[in-house]
């Protein structure tokens, strides 16, 4: 049987941490079904994106749900999994520092 969670109600504010450490992906309800993901570490039992992991398991669909992909920094433990949930939330929009954008921090 799948590992199926409740969704937060519509005018529910809903914070929730992932990561082995300190939050290396956080994701935010933030009410009317509208989701912002900061960060994505990777799960450790399925190897997938972590947040993408927890809204499969709510049955919430990224495309339509996922506003914002946030990254942060750049370290693999908290982007490992940031290909994988903006690509499944392929409405947001994706943001980061400035200073990823940079020609010296692309190349």
């Amino acid at each position: 049987m799948p590992n199926k969670l409740l969704a937060p109600a519509p005018d529910e504010l809903e914070i929730s941490v992932f990561g082995p450490g300190y939050g290396e992906s956080i994701l935010i309800h933030a009410g009317r079904g509208v989701w912002l993901a900061i960060d994505s570490c990777i799960d450790p039992v399925t190897k997938r994106s972590a947040p993408l992991t927890y809204l499969e398991k709510l049955g919430v669909d990224p495309k339509t749900s996922v506003d914002l992909v946030v990254a942060t920094h750049w370290h693999t433990d908290h982007v490992r999994g940031i290909y994988e949930l903006f690509t499944a939330a392929s409405s947001a929009k994706f943001s980061c520092a400035s200073a990823l954008t940079r020609a010296d921090f692309l190349s």
